[in-house]
């Protein structure tokens, strides 16, 4: 096993565990949130289940208590009727009482005394009417007055009942029926037999004396008083293995005369406390289901979390194999790099483009490395060309001319001889200049000063005419041209002045001297340079004036140059012009205008700008200095990478000329153009790119002036 197998082993292990933890961690946290929620809603609802239920039991009190009195009410009215015929006696009330199923019947005198009871001596019951001395008020009413007490605790009845009361026909007695608690085992069974969960049912006075524990088999009518007194309508008390719900509920009487009297009242009212105990063991049933489904789960989730951890890292490790074996295979291979596979999605695929990528750019690195020598040497060789060119060119014209002076003292054939030897180095320096300058007529260098390069142009034709004593060339610049640029490489403007001068020189071969001027003007207004070369020659007539700026005609004896015509091609292909004025046979004046772009004032209310360029070190200076000025800008590689819906009509948008993988500025203007952008400028140096009329050429400056 090698070192880099056994690192990639390892490595493996790591990103297993690693994912394996990550995803049980995530599974885990998962399963136990989800835990505490499910939990949560399957107490609350096993709460709300209870409460409503406690509403329900309370209802089914107040009903079973009218259902009560109309009981007692009934066994009362027998009551009446039996005592119009005399005073019942005991053992009569008692046949009635287990007739009419109520548990007591009391004969009342009308001091409040009991004179008759079913159950106990009526002397040891205290007066009616210190229980409540409205009752008193009852006598003499002849059975129209009835009363009611709600379930209660009698002195000395040591069992909670509820009693009802009425007048006997004559209105000298009162007849007191009463019923013991234990009537609403029936209908509290019901509850507890449809849920056995509920342990029991316990009703409470307000002052928390029991009134009742009804059980799923006995019934409890005695025991201590409730030592906490819930205030709230609802409480709720959780223990171990039960839930207390404790619930205040109106009783069917709870402005009781009785109650009050005795005190035994909750907010100057009688209401009844419920209090319902359920047993916890069909909750903690279900909490313990869920955790054994949380369980499997999580059984599950480690299976899971084997699953993918396994998956994830073999893959990974996978693809990290075969990039590893292709790097290796790249770095042992003599015959250069080769391109990593880049099929898939994640992160390894960006990592194999971005590999790629970094090949590409060594590979253009490399192309434009052995490019820039391939320049370097031609420079060096144009220079080369240029300087020969140039110190051969004085020699050769001053030979020509004393040629032509001593050409009558010369035999004709010394005369043939003199001037195709003349001709052979006229012809081997142009020669020499057309292969080292011709190659790079593609490149273009712009002049970055025109007043030094006109000067420059200028001195060289000076040192060319100097054994001519009689050509004068003088100079006049607008001191504004120093520093200027334009878009015209030297070579070209040396070519299209030495042709006019050469051309101004040579009208006046037939005068005694020669006087040419060359002079530069600015003009900010059309933001061009205005250069004109006059002459004191001939003149040209009129008619050949076209022919001249067309077809490239000559009008002078023997011409050497370009011509006229290639000098306004060379103009118009950067949007300037050539215009020649000429007064036979005076003078000539041909006049150049050169196009620049002049930085700009910031327009008042500007507000956007937008750069498509993909040169990032453009888009960054750019950006600063529209930062300075508070503009608005964006810039991006690609126009679909610039939010257009944010970007107004009115936004100046400026597009580099060749953009990435070859696309053209031009296009993109134009496709622009059609969406309604009118401020279209293409930022590019290279001026042979034809603009349409409604796109503006500019350079690669910011356009406007920081002053602004």
């Amino acid at each position: 096993m090698t070192t880099s197998e056994r690192k990639f082993i390892g490595f493996s292990r790591k990103v297993f565990w690693a994912i394996f933890l990550s995803c049980l961690g995530i599974l885990m946290v998962s399963m136990l949130l989800a835990s505490k929620i499910f939990s949560s809603r399957i107490l609350e609802e096993y709460q709300d289940r209870y409460s409503s239920l406690s509403s329900l039991i309370g209802e089914n009190i107040r009903e079973t208590e009218e259902s009560a009195e109309r009981t007692m009410l009934n066994s009362a009215l027998l009551v009446r009727s039996l005592d119009e015929h005399g005073i019942l006696s005991t053992a009569e009330l008692k046949a009635l009482a287990q007739k009419t199923s109520v548990t007591h019947i009391f004969i009342i005198d009308q001091e409040g005394q009991f004179i008759r009871s079913t159950n106990e001596d009526p002397g040891l019951i205290p007066n009616l009417f210190s229980f409540c001395p409205d009752y008193k008020n009852r006598l003499n009413s002849h059975g129209a007055i009835i009363d009611a007490t709600p379930i209660i605790q009698p002195h000395p009845e040591p069992n909670p009942f509820k009693f009802l009361i009425i007048p006997n026909s004559a209105g000298d007695r009162l007849i007191s029926v009463g019923l013991r608690v234990d009537f609403l085992s029936s209908s509290l069974k019901r509850f507890q037999q449809q849920d056995p969960n509920i342990q029991a049912i316990e009703i409470y006075s307000p002052r928390g004396g029991l009134l009742g524990r009804f059980g799923p088999k006995e019934v409890e009518l005695l025991g201590d008083r409730l030592e906490e007194i819930p205030q709230m309508d609802f409480d709720l008390l959780e223990t171990d293995d039960a839930l207390l719900y404790s619930q205040w509920t109106a009783s069917n009487h709870r402005d009781c005369c009785q109650c009050k009297t005795s005190g035994d009242v909750r907010n100057g009212h009688y209401d009844y406390l419920i209090r319902t105990q359920v047993s916890k063991a069909a909750l903690i049933e279900a909490q313990n289901s869920l955790f054994v489904v949380l369980c499997i789960l999580g059984l599950f989730s480690v299976l899971i979390s084997l699953v993918l951890a396994r998956l994830i890292s073999t893959r990974l490790v996978t693809r990290l194999k075969m990039l590893h074996r292709q790097v290796g295979a790249n770095l042992n291979n003599n015959s250069g790099l080769e391109p990593l596979d880049e099929s898939g999605s994640d992160e390894l695929s960006d990592l194999s483009r971005s590999f790629n990528e970094l090949l590409r750019q060594r590979e253009k690195h490399q192309k434009d490395q052995v490019e820039l020598e391939r320049l370097k040497k031609e420079e060096e060789l144009s220079s080369l060309a240029a300087q020969v060119s140039h110190d051969v060119q004085s020699p050769v014209s001053t030979l020509r001319m004393l040629g032509k002076e001593i050409q009558p003292r010369l035999k004709d054939e010394h005369r043939e001889i003199l001037e195709a030897v003349t001709n052979k180095l006229q012809e081997m320096t142009s020669a020499l200049l057309r292969r080292y300058r011709g190659e790079r007529e593609h490149e273009i260098r712009p002049i970055e000063d025109l007043a030094s390069s006109i000067h420059r142009i200028v001195d060289e034709k000076r040192l060319e005419f100097a054994p001519r004593v009689n050509v004068l060339i003088s100079v006049e610049l607008d001191p504004e041209l120093g520093g200027l640029a334009i878009p015209l490489s030297e070579t070209e403007l040396a070519r299209v002045l030495s042709n006019l001068i050469n051309n101004a020189v040579e009208s006046c071969d037939d005068l005694p001297s020669a006087e040419v001027q060359v002079i530069g003007k600015l003009s900010t207004r059309t933001e061009s340079v205005r250069i004109e070369v006059i002459d004191n020659g001939r003149g040209i007539p009129s008619e050949l004036v076209p022919k001249l700026l067309s077809s490239g005609g000559t009008y002078k004896k023997a011409g050497h140059g370009f011509g006229l015509k290639h000098a306004r091609s060379s103009l118009e292909s950067i949007g300037g012009r050539l215009s020649l004025a000429s007064a036979f046979p005076t003078g000539t004046k041909v006049s150049l205008r050169i196009p620049i772009r002049l930085r700009r004032e910031l327009p008042e209310g500007f507000r956007q700008m937008v750069l498509i360029e993909d040169d990032k070190s453009v888009q960054k200076a750019w950006a600063l200095q529209a930062a300075e000025m508070g503009i608005e800008f964006y810039s991006a590689e690609s126009e679909t990478e610039i939010p257009f819906n944010r970007i107004s009509k009115d936004a100046e948008i400026y597009v580099d000329g060749h953009l990435a993988e070859g696309r053209s500025g031009v296009d993109v203007c134009k496709k622009l153009y059609k969406l309604g952008y009118q401020k279209l400028y293409l930022a590019s140096s290279d001026y042979r790119i034809k603009c349409p009329d409604y796109v503006v050429r500019v350079g690669k400056d910011f356009p406007f002036s920081r002053s602004a």
